[in-house]
């Protein structure tokens, strides 16, 4: 059965092209596999990337029919300044803008993840535990001259795939219809990327801090974008958004679909940017479903909703007793393993 969250991905692909265009190599790496009593598979892969290697190196495992949870930690020397990323694409293929197999992105933010059919660490996609070659996602973004050693292990458990995940998105109905000044963060991560905190607790610190709307914009996922639903306000507007981030820069796409994932596997000379910032020129209304709108990093900001254009000539001041969301909310958060539940 076909998770419907996955479902929703694959028709969300944004970028596509024919070959991988995103600069990286399949290598197999050095495997050991055990099993125990209980059927559960470990396979223990370690490889070497020197310093000149691609921007991503994808390193295949075989999963077996039966599994209903894949567990995946890794470690590497991180000495000299090594700094490797990681992630991970299922059997639907890992080709640039594919979404069909995208299954999450964690980058340097945590050392181990799991997913499974009901949930998965924040970042992850939950779905369908699916028979066939999976692929683990290297991104080395610092590599010393000695190059990086690394050991990734993946860890296979059968057992019953529990239900499917139901996505629970943010609202889309309007804030209000009144012509005024709204204030908003457009620049927020959550532990669904290298944020500190979840979306329960943002939500409550934009409420705190008197925000109207927020865009969460985690790194290089979207996962966020399909649980927001569960902690929504009635007076707090959540726009979903993503942040893509390239090995040559970064920018926050706001206002996409809930569904709606954008990949980052690219650099300028493979010209994949210019559709996405033609599709968002236009301006995007706090009211209204539009195209993704590209903007500046780091910006807090106020916006006048303009509903009508009658009202146009209306404008009315920035309140000085609502504070700007607390800088907190998008705090980076340390290197550490999620939990056994995927949560903080």
């Amino acid at each position: 059965m076909t998770n419907p969250m996955k479902r929703t991905y694959r028709r969300r692909s944004v970028l596509r092209a024919a070959a991988f265009g995103a600069a990286g190599t399949a290598v197999s790496g050095v495997s050991a596999t055990e099993r125990s009593a209980d059927g559960e598979r470990t396979e223990v892969i370690t490889g070497h990337i020197e310093d000149d290697t691609p921007n991503w190196r994808y390193v295949p495992f075989e999963v077996p029919g039966g599994i209903a949870e894949l567990h995946v930690s890794y470690d590497y020397n991180d000495v000299e300044g090594n700094a490797l990323d990681i992630g991970i694409f299922d059997p639907d293929g890992y080709e640039l803008g594919n979404a069909d197999g995208f299954r999450g992105w964690s980058g340097g933010a945590r050392s181990e993840f799991f997913v499974s059919r009901s949930e998965a660490t924040p970042g992850y996609v939950p779905g369908p535990i699916e028979r066939g070659t999976w692929h683990v996602i290297l991104g080395p973004y610092k590599v010393s001259p000695a190059g990086i050693d690394y050991e990734i292990t993946i860890t296979m458990r059968p057992g019953d795939p529990g239900p499917a995940f139901v996505p629970d998105p943010a609202p889309t109905g309007p804030l209000d219809d009144e012509t005024r000044w709204y204030r908003g963060d457009i620049h927020l991560h959550t532990v669904h990327s290298d944020g500190e905190y979840t979306p329960e607790e943002v939500v409550s610190f934009a409420a705190d801090a008197g925000l109207d709307f927020i865009s969460p914009t985690d790194h290089n996922t979207a996962t966020a974008n399909l649980v927001w639903g569960r902690h929504a306000r009635p007076d707090l507007l959540v726009i979903n958004g993503e942040e893509p981030t390239t090995r040559a820069g970064h920018y926050s796409a706001i206002g996409l679909e809930p569904d709606q994932w954008i990949d980052w596997r690219y650099l300028p000379e493979d010209g994949e940017l210019p559709p996405i910032r033609r599709g968002g020129a236009r301006r995007r209304r706090l009211h209204r479903r539009a195209a993704p709108l590209l903007s500046v990093q780091g910006l807090r900001l106020a916006v006048r909703l303009r509903p009508r254009r009658h009202d146009r000539g209306v404008e009315r001041p920035v309140d000085p007793g609502r504070r700007a969301v607390r800088r907190t909310v998008g705090r980076t958060a340390p290197r550490r393993a999620c939990d056994p539940g995927g949560r903080r």
